[in-house]
C-alpha cells in the first residue's frame, strides 16, 4: 500500500509517485536534460539523485510559482496573526469612523462605477 502525502496546494503524491520522480544525476551526463525537462510538464517534481542522496529538486514552472504563492501567504497569515494577537478593540475604528477621517460618504461610493481588481 502507498503512503499519500497531500499538500496544501491539494496535489496528492504517493510514495511509489515520489521514488518515480527521482532521476539520477548521470542522466544529465549522457544527454538526457531535454527529455527530463519535457517530462515536468507531466510530472511537476523532479528529484535529482547523486551517490544515493539527493542534491536538487526541478520544478515545472507553475509547481515553483504555487509554492512561492503559498510562501507568500503564510508570510502574510504569520505577520496578521501576530498583529490580531498584540492588538485590543482600541487599536480599530468603524467604518463610519473611517470614511468620515478621509471626507467620503456611502453615496460617493455607489456612484462609482464597478471597478475590476486584480
Amino acid at each position: 500500500m502507498n503512503n499519500i502525502l497531500k499538500t496544501k496546494g491539494g496535489m496528492i503524491m504517493t510514495t511509489s509517485a515520489i521514488l518515480n520522480s527521482m532521476i539520477p544525476v548521470s542522466r544529465f551526463n549522457k544527454g538526457e536534460a531535454g527529455r527530463i525537462f519535457d517530462d515536468l510538464s507531466r510530472d511537476k517534481t523532479k528529484i535529482v539523485i547523486k551517490n544515493n542522496m539527493p542534491i536538487a529538486v526541478i520544478l515545472s514552472p507553475e509547481t515553483y510559482a504555487r509554492l512561492i504563492d503559498e510562501a507568500a501567504d503564510n508570510i502574510l497569515l504569520a505577520e496578521a496573526t501576530v498583529r490580531m494577537t498584540h492588538s485590543s478593540q482600541n487599536d480599530f475604528i468603524s467604518q463610519a469612523e473611517f470614511m468620515s477621517a478621509i471626507s467620503i460618504t456611502e453615496e460617493d461610493i455607489n456612484s462609482i462605477d464597478e471597478v475590476e481588481i486584480d
